[in-house]
């Protein structure tokens, strides 16, 4: 048996996007699961893996809904931007997406964002659970913990149920 990439020849880019993100959220489901139903042989790098595979399909939704409807739109790797270019390219009510792995600064302090800011350099989400050490070789500033049955309730389902139900509304 051979699965190709020829698979992919005949069809655009957003629906190209939209097949690689649906297929990370089903591995960082199907390795969620597993952790929890062997938790007394998973190491915190499994969890790791679970969080950035659904991180990395998060990122690649973004980019098909955006692609889809501004097929020159320029893409990058910050799922907070994407989602903020996704909101405006789809500012009805039933395309609303809660997008996950976004923060929020509360207030309207100056100097809580520049620190946010700061942070967000210190601890880049789409490094943080991609590799075990920073870009410095040092460890990551913090402790990091995963527990699978919370994130595959707050993450992974909910993020598998707006896939679904955006992917119709724009992709049908």
């Amino acid at each position: 048996m051979l699965l190709g990439s020829w698979e992919l020849e005949d069809v655009d880019e957003a629906e190209q996007l939209l097949a690689f993100a649906k297929s990370y959220l089903s591995a960082s489901k199907v390795l969620c699961q597993r952790i929890e139903d062997n938790f007394d042989q998973a190491k915190y790098a499994d969890g790791c893996v679970v969080i950035f595979t659904a991180y990395h399909a998060v990122e690649l939704f973004l980019k098909a809904m955006i692609i889809k409807k501004n097929p020159n739109a320029k893409l990058h790797h910050d799922v907070e931007k994407l989602a903020i270019d996704y909101h405006r390219l789809y500012p009805h009510k039933n395309q609303y997406w809660q997008v996950p792995f976004g923060f929020e600064v509360l207030g309207d302090s100056s100097e809580a964002k520049k620190k946010f800011e700061d942070l967000k350099k210190e601890l880049p989400v789409e490094q943080l659970y991609r590799y075990p050490i920073n870009k410095n070789g040092k460890a990551w500033l913090g402790a990091f913990a995963f527990e699978p049955r919370t994130f595959m309730g707050t993450v992974i389902l909910p993020v598998e149920t707006d896939f679904q139900r955006l992917e119709k509304l724009v992709f049908a």
